[in-house]
């Protein structure tokens, strides 16, 4: 499927494991450059590698709490630094 997306910027929140990994793993095939986060430091290290191996492509991962404002103000900043801004938003929230 060509979702049309090639080199968009995506930030999915909340991506280390489950749901949000698997939008972006998908988004990394479709070509987007994936902005992964998580609290857990290991996991979205981890998860980042295991996309890059399965695409190729540009994974960022920032360990950030969605529900701490400074960390998500630090993340946003570092990608619109990087990339300029932030094409597609997808707001995934950890746990049940």
């Amino acid at each position: 499927m060509d979702l049309k997306i090639k080199d968009k910027v995506a930030l999915v929140t909340a991506s280390s494991k489950g749901l949000g990994k698997a939008v972006a793993l998908r988004l990394s095939e479709e070509g987007a450059k994936v902005m992964i986060c998580s609290r857990n430091e290991n996991s979205v290290f981890k998860a980042k590698k295991e996309i890059e191996a399965k695409t190729g492509g540009v994974v960022r991962a920032f360990v950030a709490d969605v529900t701490d404002d400074d960390q998500i103000n630090a993340m946003i900043n570092g990608i619109v630094k990087e990339f300029g801004g932030i094409d597609i938003l997808v707001c995934n929230a950890g746990g049940p």
